[in-house]
């Protein structure tokens, strides 16, 4: 399914650190998000302190839209860049949500439902790019630790904030 074009967000100069940065006035949301198996790309957590945090949205969730615009073989980075925009303006993300149910005969059943979140883009490129650090940090101290704790590893996840893939 074809995408529209990426709305453009101007880019501020390249910094030392390796992380594109949000010009001036340019702020992004507070989601996480981590490419599923399927390519779909999953919410794996909110920044504390920022609007996201409230929204409506679950861990686990799959976002299926950007504002208007389907983001169905989207990088995660191509996502998250049009999520960013003018600090204090807001963008609509719609997810898709399975929820499993215990039948009376035992057998489970799963619901699929959609959830449209209006989010306050609230979140500077320094902090998005700290947690990025921080999150990448996490999975490769993780990574380096003894075989019988690596399983553990796969409950954290990079987080892609603003022009960033895993």
């Amino acid at each position: 399914m074809p995408s529209a074009p990426v709305a453009a967000v101007p880019r501020a100069a390249p910094q030392d650190d390796d992380y594109p940065s949000l010009p001036e006035g340019f702020s992004t949301v507070g989601l996480m998000l981590w490419p599923g198996k399927g390519g779909e790309l999953l919410v794996t957590g909110f920044m504390e302190g920022h609007s996201a945090e409230n929204c409506g949205l679950e861990t686990g969730d799959i976002i299926i839209k950007v504002d208007d615009t389907s983001v169905e073989g989207m990088a995660a980075s191509v996502a998250a860049e049009r999520m960013a925009g003018p600090t204090g303006s807001a963008v609509t993300v719609t997810t898709s949500r399975s929820t499993k149910t215990a039948n009376s005969d035992g057998s489970l059943s799963t619901t699929k439902t959609t959830h449209t979140a209006s989010i306050t883009r609230d979140v500077s490129s320094d902090e998005a790019n700290k947690k990025t650090q921080e999150s990448l940090a996490a999975v490769i101290y993780k990574s380096s630790l003894p075989c019988l704790l690596l399983p553990l590893s796969i409950t954290v996840f990079p987080t892609v904030m603003y022009g960033r893939d895993p």
